[in-house]
């Protein structure tokens, strides 16, 4: 490459800054233009954002992924800028991001060196992650897992009001969500090289070849607790309103007028039309909460950890 040029890629999303950051080679800048859209002016973004903090920029791949990227789930209420702060100011999350970048892992190791990043990430102190006790008395990763699960419950409840999505999410659902993580960001390093099979990493192969991501193989809770969750929506429970719905839960028979049978949410309808109708169907109490967390997301960014602004980096182009 001629030193003396620039190499400009014109893209629409901001996570293209991710790629070249991670894959641009050191002694190289590549810059993403973003064109003006609506009342947003132009921006530009360069493959050295955050090489201030080598420890984000080696790791970004595993970080974009954790908190959620076109294929895979992202953590409700945990933003990315959160993460990556949480990232920059614990240096032992380092080692076990890194783990993500080997290729041939077991699910074991996967979920271990996970666990710590995804107990960081729902706000678990190093003490609690990494007590100062013999071995023979530390948790393994499964019982860490639900032991800050079960705080953060108690914790929620106390308040008066228990809201489940903010809370450590299940074993079941955490390993699912690694698997594809790890898929992911083997296959940004090493393309088509991978020879993994997406139907054994997170994802469910559908008659028609197409896939569509596992959420979790066990019931969130027994059965006589989900008995307790029940609906009264007079329409079809497409809304977040549905309180079925709301828990990530399908309408069962103790449902006043659905029954579990004749409406959307519903264990046999179909993965499309379900995503269909939440993107349209987001009440107003939804859209709260994500005003509420890009303001939260705003808040917490640092000086330390953010891109350039872009007015700087138009002036080196």
């Amino acid at each position: 490459m001629d030193v003396t040029k620039k190499v400009v890629i014109v893209a629409e999303d901001i996570y293209v800054v991710v790629i070249l950051t991670a894959l641009c080679p050191a002694d190289n800048e590549i810059f993403l233009q973003k064109p003006p859209r609506a009342n947003k002016p132009e921006a530009v973004y360069s493959s050295r954002s955050v090489s201030h903090v080598p420890r984000l920029a080696v790791n970004i791949l595993l970080l974009h992924a954790i908190t959620g990227c076109d294929t895979v789930s992202a953590t409700y209420y945990q933003g990315k800028m959160k993460f990556f702060n949480t990232f920059k100011n614990f240096p032992d999350l380092e080692a076990h991001a890194a783990k993500f970048k080997e290729p041939g892992l077991s699910t074991e190791e996967i979920f271990e060196n996970g666990a710590q990043l995804i107990l960081a990430m729902y706000g678990a102190p190093l003490s609690f992650r990494k007590p100062n006790i013999p071995d023979e008395c530390k948790l393994t990763w499964e019982n860490l897992l639900h032991t800050y699960r079960q705080k953060m419950y108690l914790k929620s409840a106390v308040k008066g009001r228990v809201n489940l999505g903010k809370i450590l999410p299940t074993l079941d659902a955490i390993q699912q969500h690694l698997k594809r993580v790890y898929l992911q960001v083997q296959d940004w390093l090493h393309g088509d090289q991978v020879t993994m099979d997406p139907s054994e990493w997170g994802w469910m192969r559908k008659k028609d070849d197409t896939l569509v991501p596992v959420q979790m193989t066990q019931k969130p809770a027994p059965d006589d607790i989900l008995e307790l969750i029940f609906c009264g929506c007079a329409g079809n429970c497409d809304r977040m309103s549905c309180s079925c719905r709301k828990h990530g839960l399908p309408c069962n028979v103790a449902c006043k007028n659905c029954e579990g049978s004749s409406c959307t949410n519903t264990d046999e309808y179909s993965v499309e039309t379900l995503i269909a109708a939440e993107s349209e169907a987001l009440d107003e109490e939804d859209c709260r909460l994500h005003n509420m967390s890009v303001i939260e997301e705003e808040n917490e960014k640092s000086s330390d950890v953010s891109f350039d602004d872009g007015v700087d980096i138009q002036q080196r182009i």
